[in-house]
């Protein structure tokens, strides 16, 4: 087996080989045991305060660094302290290849799904994730990520949230989206979907509901059930093609639409509040669906 190697030219006096053999981490930084004060002590602070982006020797490094350990309800993340290296991608526009040998079968190659003619080459059992170019074979960024063998860090709520063989949905092409408005306005949004459903066959309606930086015990998932069952009923969709999600928590109560195939691109919750940062007014009150939230009227 021929092994995968790129040659970088950095400067002319300076020369990057990456291959299998090469130590984990970019000099020295390792993923998920480096920490922000190794990577200060290294390439000197970020380009803004608190920031996690620096410049070193003509090389632009974006940092990934973790904002705690795990928690129950937060679908992202390591189990390692706060301010730990997660990933790092390192990028100089002075990188160009000079070999690269595209048979190594250590490396995945994964077409990026938002960039056309840009694929990621990732050796997952070194954590090496190789951006390249294929209009001209240039290299755009080295991404450091956790390895195979890290994957016991990883937090619960963090696996498995894609099935195999499944993709996440783009959030860029969501349906809908909305925050907290008049229920007649809320059911001009959903009358929306499931039109627009009724013309996709075999689709799948998905309702993600997040709740605010102040919220009530069970919010989301009551805001989520209360537009499903409003769809159930207004518009006769049955239950199998509607998905009603709790999202978790964002700065302020949202509501996202997705409608995608039934076996196709899968959304995801993407809450962006840990639940420790969210202040609970009520305990067991479910926030009622006849008041911001979608009234559902009753059968005829």
């Amino acid at each position: 087996m021929r092994r995968l190697i790129f040659l970088l030219l950095v400067f002319p006096h300076l020369a990057l080989v990456v291959e299998a053999q090469e130590p984990r981490g970019w000099r020295g930084l390792v993923p998920l045991q480096a920490t922000r004060r190794d990577v200060e002590r290294l390439v000197g602070a970020p380009k803004t305060p608190g920031g996690s982006t620096y410049e070193k020797d003509g090389f632009s490094v974006y940092v990934d660094y973790s904002d705690g350990p795990c928690e129950k309800g937060w679908p992202y993340g390591w189990n390692v302290a706060s301010d730990t290296v997660t990933s790092m991608l390192v990028v100089s526009k002075n990188l160009v290849v000079v070999a690269f040998a595209k048979d190594n079968k250590k490396y995945q190659r994964i077409p990026d799904p938002h960039v056309q003619a840009r694929v990621h080459h990732v050796d997952h059992d070194q954590g090496v994730d190789i951006i390249v170019d294929e209009t001209d074979d240039s290299i755009k960024g080295i991404n450091y990520i956790p390895t195979s063998a890290d994957e016991k860090l990883r937090c619960p709520d963090a696996m498995n949230r894609l099935p195999a063989g499944r993709t996440q949905a783009d959030v860029f092409r969501k349906f809908d989206a909305y925050g907290d408005l008049k229920p007649t306005h809320e059911r001009y949004r959903l009358d929306s979907a499931a039109q627009y459903a009724v013309q996709v066959p075999d689709s799948v309606i998905y309702i993600i509901a997040y709740a605010g930086r102040e919220a009530w015990s069970g919010e989301a998932e009551a805001r989520a059930v209360c537009a499903r069952d409003y769809l159930m009923k207004e518009h006769r969709i049955s239950d199998e093609r509607i998905r009603a999600i709790d999202g978790g928590y964002r700065g302020k109560a949202e509501v996202e639409i997705y409608v995608e195939p039934k076996d196709g691109d899968l959304p995801l919750a993407m809450p962006s509040l840990r639940p420790s940062k969210v202040k609970v007014i009520a305990q067991n009150i479910a926030a009622p669906c006849n008041t911001s939230r979608v009234s559902i009227p009753e059968p005829k």
